[in-house]
């Protein structure tokens, strides 16, 4: 087998990252209390505090809710994302590979890149097939063409 087999992939929005971003409007929320405790504040400084922790809530849900969601689908020799116009095959470039978490990038010439966050969801079938189709041709760019050298080549020739 040359390559990876064909398959296509339901991505949806990421548990992930919704944890994330809940975290961090969670750190958010502790550092205004704890600025609240160190001082005595004022009506300015509470108005300022609140708006901006509910405008960062805001933003982050919409960011979360306007994830992309659709099929990635890669044939064996090329992907496709069908979040594009038409059926054409895109570049995907792995971004960050967590093992259970991918962050990849889908781009045509034409448009610009939409990032998916590539999650293995419990039930969720088809995510090794993925990994593999998606470092497979990363780990194969970083190795040697052939893994072995050629013994005219080396240094270390016996005589």
């Amino acid at each position: 087998m040359n390559g990876p087999a064909a398959l296509l992939f339901m991505v949806n929005r990421s548990p992930c990252l919704a944890r994330v971003l809940f975290f961090l409007w969670g750190l958010g929320l502790v550092a205004m209390l704890i600025f609240f405790q160190a001082q005595v504040p004022s009506m300015e400084s509470v108005l300022a505090w609140g708006c901006a922790l509910l405008l960062v809530s805001v933003l982050a849900w919409r960011t979360w809710r306007g994830m992309p969601v659709g099929f990635l689908r890669w044939d064996g020799a090329a992907w496709y994302w069908s979040g594009f116009d038409d059926d054409a095959p895109c570049n995907l470039t792995l971004h960050l590979d967590f093992q259970r978490l991918l962050v990849v990038s889908v781009q045509r010439l034409d448009a610009r890149p939409v990032w998916l966050w590539l999650e293995a969801v419990p039930g969720v079938t088809g995510w090794m097939p993925l990994r593999r189709a998606v470092v497979l041709p990363k780990a194969k760019a970083n190795s040697p063409a052939s893994g072995i050298e050629d013994a005219s080549d080396s240094e270390y020739e016996t005589r």
